[in-house]
């Protein structure tokens, strides 16, 4: 569930992450990403490259297909959409679509505290089953602190982050 923010929470920076194509998904169609301008004369920045001038309300959407930095000199918001996945053998949902809502690097907390819950469905024997094969997390963090990311407990590799364009973050 997400919810629209406010324009007064928009941001002028964010950083635009893929998603990871789970084990035995099809390639077929692409993940995209949303910017919302929240003021006329709007330029979005894509790693440096111009891809947008919008107005108050209009909105530019791209594919999303690898980290990038995106910038304003006047706030915005954006969100990232995840397409469903299937597996080319059986044609069953593999991921489910979704959409993010993507804080601006101005609004990011020193530290999170989050949970990924499994969801269980009973199958025709009534035993239950977990629904989900995989899960995933994208983290964004400076440079300076890939090193000391703690995920359950264990620290998370450095060679685990790639840099997001020319950003100091990975």
């Amino acid at each position: 569930v997400e919810q629209m923010v406010p324009t007064t929470n928009y941001g002028k920076s964010a950083f635009l992450t893929p998603y990871p194509l789970p084990q035995d998904a099809s390639t077929v169609g692409w993940d995209v990403y949303r910017v919302l301008a929240a003021m006329d004369s709007t330029v979005i920045y894509v790693d440096s490259n111009r891809v947008a001038t919008l107005n108050a309300g209009q909105f530019f959407s791209g594919r999303l297909t690898r980290a990038a930095e995106m910038y304003s000199d006047k706030p915005f918001m954006v969100a990232q959409y995840k397409k469903t996945s299937s597996t080319g053998n059986t044609g069953l949902a593999n991921s489910d679509p979704f959409m993010m809502m993507i804080p601006p690097y101005e609004q990011f907390l020193p530290s999170y505290r989050f949970i990924s819950a499994q969801a269980v469905q009973l199958n025709s024997n009534f035993e239950r089953v977990k629904v989900y094969n995989f899960q995933y997390v994208n983290i964004v963090a400076p440079q300076t602190v890939i090193d000391k990311v703690v995920l359950d407990g264990a620290t998370v590799p450095a060679n685990q982050f790639t840099r997001i364009g020319g950003s100091r973050f990975y």
